[in-house]
C-alpha cells in the first residue's frame, strides 16, 4: 500500500513541477481566447445589424444632447411632446442650414476661377517630382491612381456595396429620427421600465451606472461641440484674414472633425494648410499650421479640462484605439461614435467598481460584527 502511494506521487510529480508562471500564463491564455472569440462574434453581429445598431447609438447621442433643452422647455410650461418637437425641428434646421452653407460654398469655389484645379494638379505633381522627394513620373501617376481608387472605394468602409448603401443610408436616417424622437420623449419611462426587469440586488448599481453614462455622454458631446466651434471659428477666421478660399466650408468641416478627438482637428488643420498652400503659397500655409497648433494647445490645456472637468477622462491612447476600432467596424460612422461609447463604458466601469468595493466593505463589516 505505501508503495502504491509513492508510485502515484511520482506520477503527479512532473505536473507539480510546472513553473507557476507557466500555469498562470496557460490560465490567462484560454480565457483570452474565449474573450477574443466572443469579441469577434459580437463584432460580426454588430456588422450584420449595423442598420439598427448605428441608428440606435446615434439616437442615444442626440438624445443626450437634446434632453437638457427639452427639460428647460418643460420648466416654462411646454408639454413634453411639444418640447420634443421644438428641439428636434430647431436642431434639424440648424444642421441642415450648416450643411447647406458648407456644400454651397465648396460648389461655388469649385465652379469659380479663383483656383484653377488643373493648375493645382500640375503644381502638386511638380512638388512631388521636385526636391526633396524627387519622385518619378510613373510613381506620381501610380500615387494618383491609388488615391482615386481609395476615394472611389471608400464605400467599402461601411461594410456595404454601392448598390445597397443608398438604401441603408435612407433607412438608417429614418430610423435614427424615429428613435431620437421616442428616446427624447419617453426616455425616462423606458429606463424606469427597464429597471423593473433587473434583479433588486443589482438594480441600484445598474441604475446609477446608466444615469452616470448618460451624464458622461452629455458632458462629452457638449465639450466636443464647444471645442469644435472654437476650432472652426479660429481656422475660418485665420483663412479669411489670410485670404484663402473655402474659409467657411473648411471652418464647418473643422467643427465636425472635432468629433474625432486627436485625429479630427489635426486632419482638418492639415487640409486647411493644403488649401492655403495650393491657393496662396507656403507662407500662408505655414501661418495656418501655426494657428492650428496654437488652437489645439489651448483646446487641450484649457478648454477641454474646463468643460470636461472630472466627468470624462480618456487617455489619448484609448481615444486612438477606439477610433481605429470603430473605423474598422463601421467606417466613418463607427469612428465618430467609438470615443463617446468608450467614455460611457469608462463611466459605467467606475460605478460598478465603486459598488463592488462597497459590497466588499459591507460584507467584511458584517463578518467582523459576527466574529
Amino acid at each position: 500500500m505505501p508503495r502504491a502511494s509513492a508510485t502515484a506521487d511520482n506520477e503527479r510529480r512532473p505536473f507539480d513541477r510546472t513553473p507557476v508562471w507557466l500555469q498562470v500564463l496557460a490560465a490567462w491564455s484560454w480565457r483570452l481566447l474565449v474573450v477574443g472569440a466572443a469579441t469577434v462574434v459580437l463584432a460580426m453581429s454588430v456588422m450584420r445589424l449595423r442598420v439598427v445598431v448605428v441608428p440606435v447609438l446615434i439616437a442615444v447621442m442626440v438624445g443626450a444632447v437634446a434632453a437638457p433643452w427639452v427639460n428647460r422647455l418643460r420648466q416654462v410650461g411646454i408639454p413634453r411632446l411639444g418640447a420634443t418637437w421644438i428641439v428636434l425641428l430647431a436642431g434639424g434646421a440648424i444642421v441642415f442650414a450648416t450643411l447647406t452653407v458648407a456644400i454651397s460654398g465648396i460648389t461655388e469655389e469649385l465652379a469659380s476661377d479663383s483656383v484653377r484645379w488643373s493648375d493645382v494638379r500640375a503644381d502638386v505633381r511638380g512638388w512631388l517630382s521636385a526636391d526633396p522627394l524627387n519622385l518619378s513620373s510613373a510613381t506620381v501617376d501610380s500615387l494618383e491612381t491609388d488615391a482615386r481608387k481609395a476615394i472611389a472605394g471608400g464605400v467599402s468602409s461601411f461594410g456595404s456595396n454601392s448598390a445597397l448603401l443608398p438604401l441603408e443610408i435612407l433607412s438608417g436616417m429614418f430610423l435614427t429620427i424615429a428613435l431620437t424622437f421616442f428616446f427624447i420623449k419617453d426616455g425616462p419611462e423606458m429606463w424606469s421600465w427597464l429597471m423593473t426587469r433587473v434583479h433588486r440586488s443589482r438594480r441600484s448599481a445598474i441604475d446609477e451606472a446608466g444615469r452616470q453614462a448618460a451624464v458622461t455622454l452629455g458632458a462629452y458631446l457638449r465639450a466636443v461641440t464647444l471645442t469644435g466651434f472654437i476650432n472652426g471659428a479660429a481656422i475660418g477666421l485665420a483663412m479669411w484674414v489670410v485670404g484663402v478660399p473655402l474659409a467657411i466650408p473648411l471652418a464647418i468641416i473643422t467643427f465636425f472633425a472635432a468629433f474625432l478627438p486627436v485625429v479630427g482637428a489635426t486632419v482638418a488643420g492639415v487640409l486647411a494648410a493644403v488649401v492655403a498652400l495650393v491657393a496662396s503659397g507656403p507662407t500662408d500655409a505655414a501661418t495656418l499650421l501655426v494657428v492650428t497648433l496654437v488652437v489645439q494647445r489651448i483646446e487641450g490645456d484649457v478648454i477641454m479640462p474646463l468643460v470636461m472637468r472630472k466627468q470624462v477622462f480618456l487617455h489619448p491612447v484609448v481615444v486612438l484605439a477606439a477610433i481605429t476600432a470603430g473605423g474598422a467596424l463601421a467606417g466613418i460612422v463607427g469612428a465618430f461614435i467609438a470615443v463617446p461609447l468608450a467614455a460611457m463604458a469608462s463611466a459605467v466601469a467606475a460605478v460598478i467598481g465603486k459598488h463592488r468595493q462597497q459590497q466588499t466593505a459591507d460584507s467584511q463589516g458584517v463578518a467582523t460584527d459576527v466574529g
